[in-house]
């Protein structure tokens, strides 16, 4: 069931944890026709809100509210999703948004809203955790985000309110089928 408002983040957790639960021959919800069903409803509308210029706005009441760490967490769901679901709007939802990140990642460049409001240098690792899958994928500026990365860890945390973001990303990258040689920073 869909809340009374679009909600990208949250429809995009949903989309995502009913995906793997449907998608895994060990679920008890195995091809489960009714997960399937709400897990592709969640995707598409995790993508519903989406600019023509790529950005995703924080929710429907906040349409003018970007937040690119919140709108990376969110695309980053949708990406891992769509990697079950192979679904060309998706494919193109992506490829849209990457070109919005490619140009934040440029320049260096963060938007928030929450938990306050911040423009400025990319302050935290998770952000640039967040749009590593895209960029590596599609974008121009994997090899920048990188580099923000290395004087990131080099740096103690400014802005972090999870030790190394929610992502988790060296794992999660190398499940999504990024190869470890593609993101060490040691090199």
């Amino acid at each position: 069931m869909l809340s009374a408002f679009l909600n990208p983040n949250q429809d995009a957790s949903v989309a995502l944890a009913a995906t793997m639960l449907a998608f895994d021959p060990a679920s008890k919800f195995f091809n489960d026709e009714s997960l399937l069903a709400l897990a592709k409803e969640h995707l598409l509308v995790a993508i519903a809100l989406q600019q023509p210029d790529g950005k995703i706005p924080e929710a429907q009441p906040n349409m003018d509210q970007l937040d690119s760490r919140y709108a990376g967490w969110t695309l980053f769901q949708v990406y891992w999703a769509n990697r079950y679901w192979k679904l060309a709007e998706i494919e193109a939802a992506l490829r849209k948004a990457t070109l919005w990140l490619d140009d934040l990642t440029k320049n260096n460049l963060s938007i928030r809203y929450s938990p306050s409001v911040y423009t400025g240098p990319v302050p935290d690792k998770a952000e640039l955790n967040y749009r590593l899958p895209r960029l590596y994928e599609y974008g121009t500026e994997f090899k920048t985000a990188l580099a923000q990365l290395k004087e990131l860890y080099a740096t103690p945390d400014k802005f972090e309110d999870f030790v190394d973001g929610l992502a988790g990303a060296p794992y999660l990258s190398t499940l999504l089928g990024i190869p470890r040689t593609a993101y060490r920073l040691d090199q």
